[in-house]
């Protein structure tokens, strides 16, 4: 009986170690399972770069899937470890760039590249106004706002009458250059050989290191029909001026100095946008000192004039435009015009005259000579008045059209006897005769101008 329970005994035995055998070979298949090492390919990389001014962008060209790890070095002590970096330098200057990769298989290598970075700035200017335009010249203004990095070297005004938006190279545009200007320098450009009434257009240009073209505002002048610049000694327009200080435009530097009284006002001529001189009748006037220039053989005096409506009668029955003499005497008295306005209707009268030279010696007074003339006029309106003196002939023109001649002057030009100031809008101390109205766009000749000058004046 002993040996049926040993057999059975082992039989148990036998199944539960084959039982104990599978269960183990099936958990081990589970939880261990065969590793697989990756295969590398030897790193070869290289660096990518979009320059734009001190900014560069980064890059490389390999498969980011194929790295654990990147650390970039961009030269300038700044660091970063993405596959792609937009990086800003603070300077401009060649930096060695250098990044290092670690792959899947722990392998590392390390890539550089020579970086140069440059701080480009735009170059730019600004047009200015023009000045003293007349029949074939003008003046125009050019400021150079920055030259730019790179320095631009070209730079200057283009101007066409034909097209419009002139561009440097562009149909029917001519330039005219600058050279050796600094970072805001503003210079006068002149430009000569111009077309007689036409309007030309202009604008300021510089040409930047890579050839492109910038351009400043396009402006605008028109030349007139007929030199009115040749022979001006003394200009006063008093759009610009402030205080009582008068700039001269003909560049004789005959300042002219308000008198109290006198003063500069917004609402002048053509449709109010003009500033005018305006006087009140009392004390006003401009006092330009005596000087050479405004003591000429010949003379042409050009200026505008209104006087405002509702003045009294003894108001009316004489002011003085201007007057060249000694101020407290009326002594050393070359030349003079005076206005008035009398009767049932506004007939408007004009006396323009000079003292004839007829010796050198000043203190023999000789008598006043000049064309007058009286004609029907509006009293409310600006007029534009002319006296021309040229040897023995005087004429008078009013709006553009001859309004009194005198051929009869005697002497030899006009006397030349120095200590006298020019003065517009009052006479003398002795007898003042003051202008009360507004005075505008005063021009003073030592030359006698033509009557197409004269027209040409009457359109400013």
């Amino acid at each position: 009986m002993k040996k049926p329970l040993l057999g059975n005994a082992i039989s148990i035995l036998k199944l539960c170690l084959f039982s104990l055998i599978l269960l183990v070979s099936s958990c081990g298949k589970d939880k261990f399972p065969q590793r697989i090492f990756p295969k590398c390919e030897p790193i070869a990389a290289q660096i990518a770069t979009v320059n734009n001014q001190l900014k560069v962008d980064y890059s490389l060209n390999v498969n980011a899937a194929d790295f654990d790890r990147v650390e970039w070095d961009f030269g300038d002590q700044k660091t970063a470890s993405s596959f792609t970096n937009s990086h800003t330098y603070d300077k401009a200057g060649t930096y060695t760039v250098k990044v290092k990769l670690t792959n899947k298989c722990g392998d590392q290598a390390t890539v550089s590249k020579s970086v140069t970075v440059v701080q480009d700035v735009v170059p730019s200017v600004a047009t200015g106004g023009s000045s003293r335009v007349n029949n074939t010249t003008a003046n125009v203004a050019f400021k150079l706002l920055n030259l730019g990095l790179p320095t631009a070297t070209q730079y200057g005004i283009c101007y066409s009458y034909i097209n419009s938006s002139p561009q440097v190279g562009g149909a029917q545009t001519q330039t005219q250059s600058v050279s050796a200007l600094s970072n805001g320098d503003s210079t006068v450009i002149a430009l000569s050989n111009l077309t007689p009434g036409v309007s030309y257009y202009y604008c300021s240009y510089i040409k930047d290191s890579n050839g492109t073209y910038h351009y400043g505002e396009i402006k605008k002048f028109e030349t007139t029909n007929a030199d009115i610049w040749t022979g001006l000694v003394a200009y006063y327009d008093f759009n610009t001026d402030t205080g009582t200080q008068i700039k001269d435009l003909s560049g004789k530097n005959n300042t002219g100095t308000l008198k109290i009284g006198a003063d500069i006002i917004t609402t002048g001529r053509n449709n109010n946008t003009e500033k005018v001189l305006r006087l009140d009748g009392v004390s006003g006037y401009l006092d330009i000192n005596d000087h050479a220039s405004l003591r000429p053989s010949k003379l042409t005096v050009s200026l505008w004039f209104r006087i405002p409506d509702g003045l009294p009668a003894d108001v009316l029955r004489g002011m003085q435009l201007y007057y060249k003499s000694d101020y407290n005497t009326g002594d050393n008295a070359l030349y003079s015009a005076w206005v008035k306005y009398g009767g049932s209707t506004p007939n408007v009268t004009i006396h323009a005259d000079i003292k004839p030279k007829e010796s050198d010696d000043c203190s023999k007074e000789s008598k006043w000579a000049g064309p007058h003339n009286t004609q029907h006029r509006d009293e409310k309106s600006w007029h534009h008045f002319v006296a021309v003196f040229d040897g023995s002939v005087g004429k008078t023109y009013l709006d553009g059209e001859l309004w009194a001649i005198e051929t009869g002057i005697g002497g030899s030009g006009i006397r030349d006897c120095s200590g006298g100031s020019l003065r517009f809008g009052i006479q003398h101390q002795k007898n003042q005769d003051n202008f009360k109205g507004h005075l505008d766009d005063i021009r003073v000749y030592e030359v006698p101008l033509t009557e197409a000058q004269i027209r040409e004046l009457s359109k400013h």
